[in-house]
């Protein structure tokens, strides 16, 4: 019979070779996933969340529809799903009363803070609140957010933010012209709001105008038409 203590140096042998295969999983699963990100293009490592439906899209088939529904449940695919229909002319395939320009900002929103230096995680929670017209063509969306525990912004509990979109039909969205926080607890001022957005939208279209002048001069320089 064993004593007490061979069985605690059981114990610590058992849990030593615990740990160490969990270890060697770990290493294996990332160097797998390094050389699987090699042989991607851009465009398949872009759309690698929902592949299942990339796949079928890519091979000219009709994606099934569970999945087309699982990934636009997911705030985080939602926008994926969206684009990758869009790519492939699909977009008949969304499902339709899932489809609003709310639902789509509400995915860009939360990707991008996900991608933010500060806040760096998917919010636990995400609400719409209102929308409000800046001109013909745009629209700023109000949403709040929050997350739980052990997040850094998890005390400030509900902040704002603004997604400023084409004003449009849903089937026609595009990409956010911006999104912005200030990771606040207090909505800024429909007036203010307006008018801080209309400066931010004409700092980008100026941005956009000089891109393409730049373009539209090396073509010229270059012999080409633009």
């Amino acid at each position: 019979m064993l004593d007490q203590g061979s069985n605690m140096e059981m114990v610590q042998l058992v849990i030593g070779i615990i740990v160490l295969s969990a270890f060697f999983i770990f290493k294996i699963k990332i160097v797998n996933g390094f050389f699987r990100r090699k042989r991607l293009s851009d465009e398949e490592y872009k759309f690698d969340d929902i592949r299942k439906v990339y796949t079928k899209l890519k091979k000219n088939e009709s994606p099934d529809p569970k999945h087309l529904l699982k990934y636009e449940k997911n705030i985080r695919t939602r926008k994926l799903l969206f684009e990758v229909l869009r790519l492939f002319d699909k977009l008949s395939l969304y499902p339709t009363e899932k489809l609003s320009n709310k639902n789509l900002s509400e995915s860009y929103l939360a990707n991008w803070l996900n991608l933010n230096d500060d806040f760096d995680s998917f919010p636990d929670y995400i609400e719409f609140i209102e929308e409000t017209e800046i001109n013909e063509e745009t629209v700023i969306q109000v949403y709040k957010f929050r997350s739980d525990e052990p997040h850094i912004f998890a005390d400030k509990g509900w902040m704002y933010a603004y997604v400023g979109i084409k004003n449009g039909d849903a089937i026609e969205y595009e990409q956010p012209y911006f999104i912005h926080t200030d990771f606040e607890q207090e909505k800024i001022p429909q007036d203010k709001l307006i008018i801080e957005s209309k400066k931010k939208l004409d700092y980008l279209f100026q941005l956009e105008e000089n891109r393409l002048q730049s373009q539209k001069t090396r073509g010229m320089y270059q012999g080409i038409n633009v």
